[in-house]
């Protein structure tokens, strides 16, 4: 005889039965119920990630992206905005809108590219030169929508990486090519000595840069640091050239040599010409004063009465001296005790 075993085959007294006590849970409930809760904390995590706003230094694109819409361009929201909904699982691009640069520096911590940088150019003479230069700019916000789409998508511009990729390929080449075209138009001399030579390379390179890069990348992305995004009265948006910083540029060692040297040469040429002078002068002078001494009838009243006071105080010096002063006021004589003629 099987007995009944507690707590499982016992049966349900009739009022519990009616309750539905006493029994397992229905299965479908239990799995409604969890599946709600899931459903409500996917929801709720989407939604505060759908929630964005973007800082005082950057500005921000939005495209669709949820399950029920296309990858399209919502909006732009400016920088510093307040907390938005972007919509659930809508794409985020954020851009700067604060000065930019891009630095070429023999410096290893101080350019855009790690280690020692430098660009490599030529002079009008024919001598390789080295190039340090600082770019700045801004990214033209006018145009954003333009530039996330034909630029930004391509490097993935809205990281820091791909930020940086996109100047090294837009940037890099246009400002070694404009600088080697700047370079040749001077003499190592001159770039060396003069510094109104290397302005001139570097107000060159602003003029050329801005165009050359547009001409890249196919419209003005990118205008100087002045650039303020806003229209004029006729409606147009003014993007201003990039500001240019050159250093003095670096000449080879032996080049560097032989332009001392021949600095000290000239140098050593000019003080010989100036003590030759000196000395031709000074004989000059004594010429004359001899001249002036034999030709009595050319001697000016001012020169005799010099002579004649050197006369005075040379006789005051000698006891019993006499001084003899010529008709006419032509010459002066002085005699001294002991002297021919005395």
């Amino acid at each position: 005889m099987n007995l009944p075993t507690p707590g499982r085959d016992r049966p349900l007294r009739p009022e519990r039965a009616a309750l539905g006590l006493g029994g397992p849970p229905p299965l479908p409930r239990i799995v409604l119920f969890s599946g709600m809760a899931a459903a409500l904390v996917v929801i709720v995590i989407l939604g505060f990630g759908a929630l964005m706003k973007t800082p005082a230094d950057r500005i921000a694109i939005s495209y669709g992206g949820g399950p029920f819409e296309g990858n399209q361009f919502q909006r732009i929201v400016r920088p510093g905005s307040s907390l938005t909904f972007n919509g659930l699982l809508d794409s985020w691009y954020e851009y700067p809108v604060t000065q930019r640069n891009y630095i070429i520096s023999m410096r290893p911590d101080e350019g855009d590219i790690s280690g020692a940088d430098t660009v490599v150019a030529s002079t009008d003479d024919k001598i390789t030169v080295q190039w340090e230069v600082a770019v700045y700019f801004k990214l033209n916000t006018a145009l954003l929508r333009q530039f996330h789409e034909n630029i930004g998508l391509k490097y993935q511009a809205w990281t820091e990486n791909g930020w940086e990729r996109m100047l090294n390929d837009s940037f890099r080449q246009q400002i070694e090519s404009a600088l080697q075209i700047e370079s040749r138009r001077f003499t190592a001399e001159d770039l060396l000595g003069n510094e109104d030579a290397v302005n001139e390379v570097q107000a060159g390179v602003a003029r050329t840069l801005q165009e050359r890069v547009s001409s890249v990348l196919g419209q003005e992305y990118f205008c100087g640091p002045t650039f303020l995004g806003l229209p004029d009265a006729g409606g147009t948006v003014s993007c201003p050239e990039f500001t240019v910083t050159l250093k003095k540029p670096t000449l080879p060692e032996p080049v560097l040599r032989a332009f001392e040297q021949n600095r000290v040469s000239a140098s050593e040429v000019v003080t010989a010409q100036n003590r030759a002078a000196a000395l031709e002068e000074e004989a000059r002078g004594v010429a004359r004063q001899r001249q002036a001494l034999n030709d009595g009838a050319a001697l000016s009243p001012e020169f005799l009465g010099y002579l004649r006071s050197q006369a005075m105080v040379e006789c005051a010096r000698n006891p019993g001296c006499t001084m003899v002063v010529a008709p006419e006021g032509t010459g002066v004589n002085v005699v001294s005790p002991g002297a021919p003629g005395a």
